[in-house]
């Protein structure tokens, strides 16, 4: 697909791309990809993926925002009991680039942790997590996620219960869902009890504030529903 020339300045998308050899890449890449298009606003390139915006560059902008990998990154959104450890557990897998804990799939506006704790927003406690698919893959890390979870437990796992704490898997790429699918398949085959798992597209996603992000790596002794073992578990999980 070629670039959106949607209110571009030929002379600023000359200016912006052809600055150096990773402004060309983006370019290629873009031209590439159906599923991009760029448009020039306010002397800034802005980047889409199916309509999502993913990237801003604006003019010798800082490299580690314009590496190339930048626009094949993909995101999966887990709901696995407490964030706190859900997100410490997915934070030690290889491939794992960013992570961010916050609420899924309610039906109020910008909810904080004391209202979803309420069981009344119908918000999960989920963990966005941004991967890099050439160096791990969905299907890998739903295997982890229900290596970390009961997966037959409705709203409650560990010693944490209420419908916050449910677990599900919600994605952002239709595409995914037949891995979702597959793999959720091959995981019923464990359990004679039907898996209480939701598999949805995500509908909305609220960050925690900042109390809550990265919990146990600013609390190592900070209360978690999962085993430490399972830490040490990930992290050697996928490494060659």
């Amino acid at each position: 697909m070629k670039i959106d020339t949607t209110n571009m300045c030929s002379h600023l998308q000359r200016k912006l791309f052809d600055a150096d050899g990773e402004y060309r890449a983006i370019r290629e890449e873009i031209e590439r990809d159906a599923e991009l298009t760029a448009v020039v606003r306010s002397r800034q390139l802005h980047v889409y993926r199916n309509g999502k915006k993913i990237l801003v560059l604006a003019g010798k902008s800082a490299p580690k925002i314009i590496r190339k990998d930048k626009l094949t990154n993909k995101e999966i959104y887990l709901a696995g009991g407490c964030f706190w450890g859900t997100e410490h557990f997915f934070k030690q897998i290889a491939g794992v680039l960013e992570t961010e804990v916050g609420f899924a799939n309610g039906y109020t506006d910008a909810p904080t942790y004391e209202q979803v704790y309420t069981d009344t927003t119908g918000y999960a406690e989920t963990v966005k997590v941004v991967y890099n698919p050439a160096q791990v893959t969905l299907d890998f890390l739903l295997r982890m996620f229900f290596v970390a979870i009961d997966p037959t437990s409705l709203n409650k796992q560990g010693h944490d219960e209420g419908t916050r704490y449910r677990t599900g898997v919600y994605y952002t790429d239709e595409a995914d869902r037949a891995v979702i699918d597959k793999v959720f398949d091959e995981e019923q085959t464990k359990y004679a009890q039907p898996l209480v798992v939701e598999r949805e597209p995500l509908v909305n996603f609220y960050p925690a504030d900042e109390f809550h992000q990265n919990y146990l790596d600013k609390h190592p002794d900070g209360y978690c529903h999962l085993p430490k073992a399972l830490f040490d578990f990930a992290r050697k999980a996928n490494k060659k």
